[in-house]
Order: C-alpha cells, then sequence, then structure tokens
C-alpha cells in the first residue's frame, strides 16, 4: 500500500510469503513480503507522474534469497525490462550471491556492489543518489560510494520481481522510494 496511490498490482502469481523481516525487526511475524520464484512473477507500479524519479533519492528494501541466479531484477524503474537504455535504476542479484545497484542518471551507468551474501538471510538494502554520490547500505553499513550525480527524471515503470528468467526464488518486502 502506498501513501501516494502508488499501489502496484501483482502478476503472475507471486505469492506472500510468511518468513518476513518483521521478525527481525521485532514487529511479529505477518503475511507482508512477496516470494518470486519464476520470470512470469512481477508487481507493477507503474509509470504515474509520482513515479517520475529524478534529482536525489532513496530506495530502500527487504530482501533474502533463497536460490541465487543472474540478474534477477528485485526492484527497478526503466523504460525496456532488462536494460537501461534510458534514465532510470535496477537493483539485481546473481548466482554468486551479490546484489548490485545500477544508476543511470542519463549519461551512462554507474554501479555499486555487494558480495559475499549468504542464502536464507533477510538483509536491509539502501540505495542514496544525492548529486555527488551513489551510497550503497547492507544492513546499516555503508559498503560503496561511487560518485555519481543527480538523475534526470525517469519515465519508466517501476516493477520488482521482474527479469527472473534464470531462476532465482526470493522475497521483497517494505519497498520504499
Amino acid at each position: 500500500t502506498s501513501g501516494f496511490g502508488n499501489n502496484g498490482t501483482i502478476n503472475g502469481g507471486a505469492s506472500f510469503a510468511t518468513d518476513t523481516p518483521q521478525i527481525i525487526i521485532g514487529q511479529g511475524q505477518g503475511k507482508y513480503a512477496l516470494s518470486f520464484d519464476s520470470a512470469n512473477e512481477y508487481v507493477d507500479v507503474g509509470s504515474g507522474a509520482s513515479l517520475r524519479i529524478g534529482g536525489n533519492f532513496t530506495l530502500e528494501f527487504w530482501f533474502k534469497v533463497s536460490t541465487w541466479a543472474d540478474y534477477n531484477d528485485l526492484v527497478s524503474q526503466y523504460a525496456t525490462p532488462g536494460w537501461l537504455s534510458t534514465t532510470g535504476f535496477k537493483t539485481d542479484i546473481f548466482a554468486n550471491k551479490r546484489i548490485r545497484f545500477v544508476l543511470n542518471p542519463g549519461a551512462g551507468e554507474i554501479g555499486a556492489e555487494v558480495s559475499g551474501l549468504n542464502s536464507n538471510q533477510w538483509y536491509h538494502f539502501v540505495a542514496t543518489v544525492n548529486g555527488t554520490n551513489l551510497k550503497l547500505y547492507l544492513d546499516g553499513a555503508l559498503k560503496s560510494s561511487p560518485a555519481a550525480g543527480q538523475m534526470n527524471a525517469s519515465a519508466g515503470t517501476i516493477r520488482m520481481g521482474i527479469y527472473a528468467y534464470t531462476g532465482g526464488i526470493y522475497s521483497i518486502d517494505e519497498v520504499r522510494i
């Protein structure tokens, strides 16, 4: 549910998970996380005016991966699924147990990543863009901070769980932009 009416549409059978990060942060267990396990499961949040992300912004969410696979997008915004040919961002996971955030502010891609992650463990992911740097945090610790200017506003669709054609199985919870 969104405070701005940007409620997503679940496509292809993504399901609610009973194992959520609520346990970690002490709010009790509930059916809040969404679980994705195939290429046709995703949430489409749309591309309305309030979703034209640009300038300074922060993306945060919880994620847990059961089966790691290459190029599974957890949260993304770009015009064509899988490609950053225009302004936008994507957060994807890889079979070698790493997560990467890639930003295209309108003049080429800038990326940051964290490797050495574990299966079946919840992580809190935060990426910020402040006009000077892209900062990537994992569980509250700064992991990478490459130089990055402000992003031009993207007209792309925000999606969660799309482009999972290589077989990753994962859950996502509490996405905020």
